[in-house]
């Protein structure tokens, strides 16, 4: 038994060929099977080691639409629509910090990120892995989660943005 953290590396000079793009789905296929291999032979992965806020954006579409899906059932965790009126600068992406506060859609006021992930039952890796879209010091969107009530799509709103997964 022993230990295991993981650092993703930018790629090896030489090696550009075989090089996987950060969250991406060939990324995540072998993260999947370095835990299963490391869960088989008793080795505790401990954690795994964020790279910079700019690539973890990297692997994002932002994209203006003109209007949100009718039924939001139909909208995947994955994705996120938020009223791109509100954005007048930059985002970034992020993981989650102690401290970290923001207003769930749909609940009444705001919540700790750390509460609303225990409250949800996530495990260590996932809590240790959340990543947050921010706008400034705002959380608007705690990803594959909840967008923040503050950043909703709302009837006037003259800009939507859809934020999705480069695949």
């Amino acid at each position: 038994a022993g230990a295991v953290e993981i650092t993703p590396i930018y790629g090896v000079q030489g090696n550009d060929a075989n090089n996987i793009p950060f969250l991406s789905d060939r990324y995540m296929e072998v993260l999947r099977f370095v835990m299963a291999e490391a869960q088989r032979d008793s080795i505790e992965v401990v954690s795994v080691k964020e790279t910079t806020e700019k690539s973890l954006l990297d692997n994002w579409i932002i994209e203006q639409v003109d209007a949100m899906p009718t039924d939001f059932k139909t909208i995947p965790k994955t994705e996120a629509y938020i009223n791109g009126d509100l954005i007048n600068g930059e985002l970034a992406m992020r993981r989650w910090q102690n401290g970290d506060r923001f207003y769930p859609l749909g609940m009444n006021g705001s919540k700790l990120v750390s509460d609303y992930m225990t409250d949800r039952k996530f495990s260590r890796t996932k809590k240790e892995n959340q990543l947050l879209l921010c706008h400034g010091n705002d959380i608007v969107w705690l990803v594959n989660e909840r967008v923040d009530n503050r950043f909703r799509v709302t009837d006037g709103c003259k800009r939507i943005l859809h934020l999705k997964r480069n695949k």
